[in-house]
């Protein structure tokens, strides 16, 4: 299946060169070739298990603002009918590589926020090398995705929302009941 991003950036990379050089305007002088690799060619198996070679996945993002995501992200997120862990795996493609992920609930009680840098204004200058932070959106529930894997209640994400149940015995009031029943443990333990 040829990835018709990969095949869109390539146009546009040869729009961009035409652009600054008119002389590779010329028919043939830039050529799109489209190249097949293991990868593309072994596709129900992880890219890292395929001849056993390292697998690298450029994922370094040079950004400094906004950029519109959904150019990069292809296809439709579908929801397959698998069930893990009684969460619904979806599928996605970035980059033209398959995702695999599911969408996290966050806590009653609780909401996520999209923190951005406070601008400063024009008396102070308008410096991004400040402290401060606004909340620029908020949500509830979030999509991860793994790259190779199918999501499970052990991936990393979901395991760090047990830490709400700790936040919440921590901040929860001690009333006369829970004291009286650490006194009778404690006593039963002594005896």
């Amino acid at each position: 299946m040829d990835s018709p991003l990969a095949l869109a950036q390539a146009h546009e990379t040869r729009d961009k060169l035409v652009a600054a050089h008119p002389e590779l305007a010329e028919d043939g002088a830039i050529e799109i070739i489209i190249i097949k690799t293991t990868g593309d060619k072994v596709l129900d198996q992880p890219l890292a298990d395929i001849g056993g070679k390292a697998l690298l996945v450029n994922c370094c993002v040079n950004c400094t603002g906004a950029r519109p995501c959904s150019i990069y992200k292809t296809g439709r997120e579908t929801e397959t009918c698998e069930l893990v862990d009684e969460m619904v795996v979806k599928e996605a493609f970035f980059r033209g590589r398959k995702l695999q992920g599911t969408t996290v609930s966050i806590p009653d009680g609780y909401c996520g926020f999209v923190l951005g840098k406070k601008l400063k204004g024009p008396k102070s200058g308008d410096s991004l090398d400040s402290n401060d932070w606004e909340a620029r959106a908020r949500f509830g529930n979030l999509t991860y995705y793994n790259h190779d894997d199918v999501p499970s209640n052990e991936d990393a994400l979901p395991r760090c929302f047990h830490w709400f149940a700790i936040v919440d015995a921590l901040h929860r009031p001690v009333i006369a009941e829970d004291l009286a029943s650490t006194s009778i443990a404690q006593e039963q333990q002594m005896n």
